[in-house]
């Protein structure tokens, strides 16, 4: 069964909320003035009666003188009372306008109070028997049944109209209090993929509907933003891609064309292999960053020894540093121990190594040290090399982004080294600054949390 919508369901509780305690209201209201009237009359039949049984014990039990003391009483009745009294089963005194045959009635106990029928009239009677007394005193109530029972008719034919009202009032009502959500569902539907630069607009009433739009807003955003990164990445890798194919068919091109030395096909298929490194290594980084985007990348949180890494990360930097007659020196002043994940330390390390040597200065040095500073450990990379500008800083950790140093374009890389460092600082929560200064050399200091409950010199 399908659910009503929410309209449907806010106005079905509005007409809840008012038409029925409305309803119950009138008819508790009119219960309550009937009951308000009848013990009024209640309260006159019994003090008529309390008088006459008084009246009676002054005079005793002769018949002549109760007659005369009783139609002496009557004369001063309400016009809408009427009276029957016996002394010992003897008709004393009866109304000329007394509806009933008291031999039909029955009586019990001492007192007796009821709503009685004749005909069309209705009437509130008190029967009382005291020593052989027995007093009937009736009063026309025929006006106040006829009302009460007219008003509940009416009632009843107003109960549709109030509910019709209910319905309409609270449709409009919940109308008004959804046209900001319609106004956001049309919105929202305009927005795709291609105009996400566009937003809700809130109208900033500090309520539900303002934080609705404020949230979705917020997502619209994160959306853009993720979309404008999948399409700089995807622009950029495109371009990563092709630069170094184009290298490739165009060499292969030139070697078609004619017959050519074994020395100069050595020279060729060298240069093919750096493309297919480089393109190698742009494509295992492009995996690794849409693993990253994609929370793929498991992270171990083991004990880790922080100058066993760095001096490990040192002997292969030597590798790299002999094909460039680039001088590696370590500095290795505080043994520290930190949880987190080895290979992935090693490759952030790894990779600003690497960079240090690749954009230093022939015969340059590159200097990788370890220390613990204010509770932390601090594990820099400092080269001599062509440093950064300035400018610059704040943008070498975004992705394919690239600063024109005038080092060859094949030791530029894709752009995409530096983001990968800052994403692993960043899982194992630590924090990596930039020192630099053109023509002098830059310095990476990457701050990493220490594991200080953890002994190495424990088993």
């Amino acid at each position: 069964m399908k659910r009503p919508s929410l309209r449907v369901q806010l106005v079905g509780v509005f007409v809840l909320l008012y038409s029925v305690p409305f309803i119950i209201f009138i008819v508790w209201m009119m219960d309550h003035i009937q009951v308000d009237f009848l013990e009024e009359v209640d309260g006159q039949l019994e003090n008529v009666a309390v008088k006459i049984d008084s009246l009676l014990k002054n005079e005793g039990k002769e018949i002549s003188s109760t007659k005369n003391v009783i139609h002496a009483f009557a004369t001063l009745l309400d016009p809408s009372h009427t009276l029957f009294v016996s002394l010992d089963s003897v008709t004393v005194f009866r109304s000329a306008n007394f509806p009933f045959d008291v031999s039909s009635m029955s009586l019990e106990g001492s007192s007796q109070l009821s709503t009685v029928r004749k005909g069309d009239a209705w009437y509130r009677v008190y029967q009382k028997q005291t020593n052989g007394l027995v007093i009937h005193i009736a009063d026309n109530i025929t006006i106040l049944e006829h009302t009460i029972t007219e008003s509940r008719l009416l009632l009843l034919a107003y109960i549709p109209l109030v509910v019709i009202i209910s319905v309409v009032t609270g449709y409009f009502l919940v109308r008004r209090i959804l046209r900001p959500l319609d106004d956001i569902i049309i919105k929202a539907r305009e927005i795709s993929s291609e105009n996400l630069n566009q937003r809700i607009p809130n109208p900033h009433t500090d309520d539900e509907i303002s934080r609705l739009v404020t949230t979705l807003n917020e997502m619209i955003e994160r959306l853009e933003r993720s979309f404008s990164r999948m399409e700089r990445f995807t622009a950029n890798a495109s371009h990563e891609l092709r630069t170094p194919l184009t290298i490739l068919k165009g060499e292969l091109a030139v070697v078609l064309q004619r017959e050519r030395t074994a020395e100069e096909y050595r020279k060729i298929m060298k240069s093919n292999f750096e493309e297919v490194s480089r393109i190698a290594n742009t494509v295992e980084r492009l995996f690794m960053l849409a693993k990253i985007d994609s929370n793929l990348i498991p992270v171990e949180h083991e004990i880790v020894d922080l100058g066993t890494l760095v001096e490990e990360v040192y002997s292969e930097g030597m590798v790299l540093a002999k094909e460039t007659a680039i001088t590696l020196e370590l500095d290795i002043r505080d043994r520290v121990v930190m949880r987190g994940d080895v290979i992935l330390l090693t490759q952030m390390l790894l990779n600003l190594v690497e960079n240090a040597i690749k954009f230093n200065h022939p015969s340059g040095t590159v200097r990788i040290s370890l220390e613990r500073v204010d509770g932390v450990a601090r594990v820099s990379v400092a080269d001599t090399g062509i440093g950064i500008p300035e400018p610059f800083l704040d943008r070498i950790f975004e992705r394919f982004y690239r600063i024109k140093t005038g080092a060859p374009s094949k030791n530029t890389g894709a752009g995409l080294g530096l983001s990968i460092v800052q994403w692993i600082v960043d899982i194992h929560g630590g924090t990596i600054e930039v020192r630099s200064r053109p023509g002098t050399g830059s310095t990476f200091l990457v701050f990493l949390p220490i594991h200080s409950r953890y002994n190495p010199n424990k088993p």
